[in-house]
């Protein structure tokens, strides 16, 4: 009973510690964003490998726009053994999962069958996929947040389980927090570059533009056009809006409420029409 209630406390103190840093994720899509979601989830028990890719799947196969991994107790490289293989994972998920419309939590072992399971997961236990859709332009592609989350090789951590209702428990924050963050970013295009990544980190620190330009050694100029674009990407006008956005407090401005007078039995008829 008390290994019991100790395992218990230790599945809430994961969920908490994570949903915390859920919602410190960037409201804006910035490069390293699926890095940060991979390591968050990694951390939650550090004998699992975390695999986090927001991609586009279209006829012609999926497309990654942003993607990142993380292994509890250590950040692999792409030059890693593992990195290919869980790239190969990610793209047959990606595509098994396409038609999905909600939310939702798998077993690999179930989406893809036992032996391709365990030949891109190289791992026998349950590895889970939580899926998260994201709004796209394109009503013939289908964009979402794939998260890859298991131990790798056997690893003795937390009971499959308990993983399973860890993810099932952060997914509601995920999705929030993802889909303020890229639901406007279409495509690899209006995601930040790394060199506007790091100008929008020291706007939001407050520096002026003349001391970003001395810290980084660029000329006033360069760092306004980064401004600019950042602007022109996220959707904002002030650095006021640009930090709320990065934060991921801001929200659009809504459209002009239009009003429209028809003639009723001789006497003006007005209908308030918000959007139209």
């Amino acid at each position: 009973m008390e290994t019991s209630s100790r395992s218990e406390d230790a599945v809430l103190l994961a969920t908490a510690r994570a949903a915390r840093q859920i919602g410190q994720l960037p409201g804006a899509p910035t490069p390293d964003w699926a890095t940060r979601a991979a390591e968050i989830l990694a951390e939650a028990d550090p004998a699992t490998r975390t695999e986090v890719v927001i991609g586009v799947v279209r006829s012609t196969g999926p497309l990654t726009e942003c993607r990142g991994s993380a292994i509890g107790g250590w950040v692999p490289s792409e030059e890693s053994s593992d990195a290919p293989r869980g790239r190969r994972l990610c793209r047959s998920l990606l595509a098994a999962l396409a038609p999905e419309r909600r939310c939702g939590v798998w077993r690999i072992h179930d989406l893809l069958g036992p032996d391709a399971a365990r030949r891109l997961s190289g791992s026998d236990e349950p590895v889970l996929a939580a899926w998260v859709p994201v709004p796209h332009s394109d009503p013939g592609a289908v964009r979402a947040l794939l998260a890859v989350w298991g131990a790798p090789g056997g690893s003795i951590g937390m009971s499959p389980e308990a993983r399973e209702r860890i993810l099932k428990s952060l997914l509601p924050l995920l999705a929030e927090r993802v889909t303020t963050a890229i639901g406007r970013a279409e495509g690899r295009g209006s995601w930040l570059s790394a060199g506007e990544h790091r100008v929008l980190e020291l706007l939001t620190s407050g520096l002026t533009v003349q001391e970003i330009a001395d810290r980084l050694g660029r000329s006033q100029h360069t760092i306004h056009d980064h401004v600019k674009r950042i602007h022109r990407k996220l959707g904002t006008r002030s650095r006021g809006s640009l930090i709320a956005r990065t934060l991921g407090t801001w929200q659009p401005p809504r459209p002009k409420r239009r009003t429209f007078a028809f003639p009723l039995v001789g006497r003006g008829c007005f209908v308030d029409h918000a959007g139209w």
